[in-house]
Formats: C-alpha cells, sequence, structure tokens
C-alpha cells in the first residue's frame, strides 16, 4: 500500500511571526480572517467568530430579544462586553452566554450587534421580551 500523502497543516502565525511581516501583508490576513456585518444591519447575532461566521441580520432589537430567548431554552442568561474585528472595523459587542441551572455550565449563544447601543437597551429588550413560563418560575 503505498504511504498516504503529508497534508499541510494551517496553523495561525505567533506574535513573533506576525510581527516579522510587512504591515500591509498582516493587516491583510486579519482582514481575511475576520467575520463580515454589512454596514446597514441594525441588529444582528453572530453565532460564531471567524472569516466564515454568518451573522443572522435582525431587523428590530425586539426581534435579536425574542431570537436569544428562543436559542437559550429554559437556561439563565450572561451577558459579556466584547469586542470583536469586523473586516471594516472593531465594534463593542456583547458576548450572550446561556448558562444550565443545573450544572452550572455556560454556552455561547452568540455575539450579539445591537446598533451602538449600550448593553443595557439590550438587557431592556430581553426583560421586556421575556418567555411567560420564565416569569412565573
Amino acid at each position: 500500500m503505498p504511504p498516504l500523502a503529508a497534508q499541510p497543516v494551517v496553523q495561525p502565525l505567533s506574535l513573533r511571526e506576525r510581527r516579522r511581516l510587512p504591515a500591509a501583508l498582516a493587516q491583510s490576513l486579519t482582514h481575511f480572517r475576520s467575520p463580515t456585518l454589512p454596514v446597514d444591519a441594525p441588529f444582528a447575532l453572530l453565532p460564531e467568530l471567524g472569516p466564515f461566521a454568518r451573522p443572522v441580520i435582525l431587523p428590530s432589537l425586539a426581534a435579536l430579544a425574542r431570537r436569544i430567548h428562543r436559542l437559550r431554552g429554559d437556561d439563565g442568561l450572561e451577558l459579556r462586553h466584547a469586542t470583536v474585528l469586523f473586516r471594516d472595523r472593531g465594534r463593542t459587542v456583547t458576548e450572550v452566554l446561556a448558562i444550565e441551572e443545573a450544572s452550572g455550565r455556560r454556552r455561547r449563544i452568540g455575539f450579539a450587534w445591537h446598533a451602538g447601543r449600550p448593553w443595557e437597551a439590550l438587557q431592556a429588550a430581553l426583560d421586556a421580551e421575556r418567555p411567560m413560563h420564565a416569569v412565573e418560575g
């Protein structure tokens, strides 16, 4: 049986290797490894980060809150500030995590872009759109 051909391994560049690259090349690599977000997207949820991440564009803050509640199910929520480098520029977003009540395990729902509004606006929308069974229980 012939030996298997060696597969190329793609590894991220170390900080030392990035410093050796010309600035334009390092910027290009960062650009192509970053997710995209349409300029006119008022609200979006990115399930993951990376060059092939596809944001879910939503028309309103209430729609974003309903999507987050649907994805979290009966789990609790934790919101964290984060800065994500999109292809055009860095933007402040809110990382949304679901917390399982029994085990305390955290599961990332995604990164919420809410048109530059403070995270308190997202928190207020989440409170307003909270499912009835979550309010009663």
